[in-house]
């Protein structure tokens, strides 16, 4: 897990003062080792910088910008291949040499065996880079689910690529600018995977898609290679439920060994909250007879504390934890340092606790965490999802709502219905591909990687989600229960508590908004916030909107308290622009 930056084009070498500026910016992304490959040739150049977090073999062998044998091939990498170990003796028995014990150096003589093909056979979460020095032309390709993330710009025939925005914001040719047009778009959301971002001209390389860029032919190609398939035809209808029930259990469980006892030389633990999601994959990790550490966060004597089904978790499979309860100090203090690291709007303080987490799992010395991510998408586990089930095509307040969506996100909804024959599965796709999916991802990654922690996803699994597209909505949503396969699964393990498969009650990790609204100190920060000259100048429109809304609203309900967040998020966010923070 890693950070890399890629310049290719018609401009000269890029210079190394300029490269080690924007390749460290992403330190925090990789503490453990930094360096440099650069060829100039006669039409152009290409320089790759690399940032290193050791996770597999710790030893130099590992480093990168990796070249293989022949040296016409370069990669740069970001992510974790896990079934990097099968492939790596597939070609062993081809006849390829290996220096190192890493994923890198698989998917390298991978891309040389296979070719583009390579994407069909790894399993895990990635964005890489690799170079062709013969033919002068590099392979871009980002993971099916966008779980790590990737940039690029571009001027005068020059493209530049990073695994965070502020790597090239470093580079002298490229403007540091609010894309306020872009904001005024979302009308309130942060959900979304859309190929802009807060800045003018620096966009996100989408999930699923890979390029070719052939620096000889100055010319880029973008290609989506992967589409879910969410079946519902009626072959599915009549299989049995133990059926579905047998087969996720047995993927879920290979893609824990894979993820969590078999693809590290470093400390691995588990964000753990009261749901199911985490709960199922505790009691797996248990059931093996594996030793666990856990982290939680707690909030006594409030409505959406969830300590209660914590404790007995912990008790029942004898785990360790390590429990913290996060203050409206630290969520004050930590603002400015969270949006810096995120780039993005912060739409709610729950994305402050995982941060938090992530922050005291590095203390204890742990390099990655396990977490229940991706359930909620693909096993229809929101509230939005299940109450789709009966809903019928023709429903006039849906397809207003689909519409809003279209404008929003460039995503066309009426056309999944039709496909799919079905509301809520044309939901579900949306929600994985434009929606809760890649935003969840994009905030995980980059809270996880700010503490230089790596997150995982048993959830993702390839093949455990190529089998859950298969279900039918029924048999994911039974009596209002969303994730129904999941709690059935759930119910084989006899130390999970009862009262934990059986609640509907969504919390997860959220910070409760009465601890935040009764505390003085953050009502006079909000205030002070939201009446910022930055704000009022970069976002005048979103300034007159939420104090005008204040003036006629309780600015400390429930009701607006999302919204007040949201427009905190956006305030900062022009103090650090006004500020010029991001290369800071």
């Amino acid at each position: 897990m890693c950070g890399f930056v890629a310049i290719m084009g018609k401009e000269k070498l890029c210079d190394d003062f300029i490269l080690n500026k924007m390749r460290d910016q992403l330190i925090h992304r990789g503490p453990d080792d930094s360096r440099n490959w650069r060829k100039q040739y006669s039409n152009g150049s290409i320089s790759l910088a690399f940032r290193r977090l050791s996770i597999i073999d710790l030893s130099n062998n590992g480093s990168q910008p990796m070249t293989e044998n022949s040296d016409q091939y370069t990669i740069v990498f970001n992510g974790e291949i896990y079934n990097y170990i099968p492939l790596r003796n597939i070609l062993l028995e081809k006849g390829y040499f290996f220096k190192s014990n890493t994923d890198t150096e698989v998917i390298l003589n991978g891309f040389i065996e296979w070719g583009y093909d390579v994407l069909n056979f790894i399993e895990g979460m990635y964005t890489f880079i690799i170079w062709d020095d013969k033919e002068q032309k590099a392979f871009i390709a980002r993971d099916r689910f966008g779980e790590k993330p990737l940039y690029w710009s571009n001027y005068e025939n020059t493209f530049i690529f990073a695994s965070e925005a502020k790597a090239i914001l470093s580079h002298p040719k490229i403007k540091i600018e609010l894309n306020d047009s872009f904001i005024n778009k979302l009308e309130g959301s942060t959900n979304y995977s859309s190929s802009e971002t807060i800045f003018k001209n620096i966009f996100q390389f989408l999930p699923g898609h890979l390029s070719i860029f052939d620096l000889k032919k100055e010319k880029i190609s973008t290609h989506k290679y992967w589409f879910p398939e969410l079946n519902n035809t009626k072959k599915y209808f009549f299989r049995e439920n133990q059926i579905f029930r047998e087969e996720i259990k047995n993927l879920l469980n290979n893609s824990i060994d894979s993820i969590f006892l078999g693809n590290s030389d470093v400390k691995s633990a588990l964000l753990l909250s009261g749901g199911i999601d985490s709960t199922i994959i505790a009691a797996i990790i248990n059931s093996k007879g594996k030793k666990l550490d856990t982290f939680s966060a707690i909030f006594k004597g409030f409505n959406n504390d969830e300590s209660s089904y914590i404790n007995k978790i912990i008790k029942n499979l004898g785990i360790n934890n390590y429990s913290i309860k996060p203050s409206v100090e630290n969520l004050i203090e930590s603002f400015t340092d969270m949006h810096w690291h995120i780039e993005n709007i912060i739409s709610s303080p729950s994305f402050f606790l995982e941060w938090e987490l992530c922050k005291i799992a590095k203390e204890k010395g742990f390099k990655i965490l396990l977490t229940g991510q991706g359930s909620d998408e693909i096993f229809s586990g929101y509230k939005e999802a299940i109450n789709l089930i009966k809903r019928k095509k023709g429903s006039k307040d849906l397809y207003k709502k689909f519409n809003i969506y279209e404008n929003i996100y460039n995503f066309n909804i009426l056309n999944l219905i039709n496909k799919y024959k079905s509301i809520h599965k044309a939901y579900l796709e949306f929600d994985i591909c434009k929606l809760s999916l890649p935003s969840n991802l994009k905030f995980s990654d980059k809270n996880g990687m700010a503490h230089s922690i790596e997150l995982r996803q048993p959830f993702l699994n390839n093949q455990l989600c190529e089998a859950a597209f298969k279900i039918p909505s029924n048999n994911l949503v039974k009596n209002k229960y969303g994730k129904n396969i999941i709690r059935e699964i759930a119910k084989q393990y006899p130390k999970i508590p009862n009262e934990i498969i059986s609640n509907k009650h969504k919390i997860g990790f959220e910070m409760p908004f009465e601890m935040l609204n009764a505390n003085y100190k953050y009502q006079n920060w909000v205030t002070h916030k939201l009446k910022s000259n930055a704000f009022k100048n970069l976002l005048p429109n979103q300034y007159q909107y939420i104090n005008k809304y204040l003036n006629n609203k309780n600015l400390y309900s429930k009701r607006s308290f999302d919204l007040t967040f949201y427009y905190l998020s956006l305030s900062e966010l022009s103090e650090m622009f006004d500020n010029s923070s991001w290369t800071k």
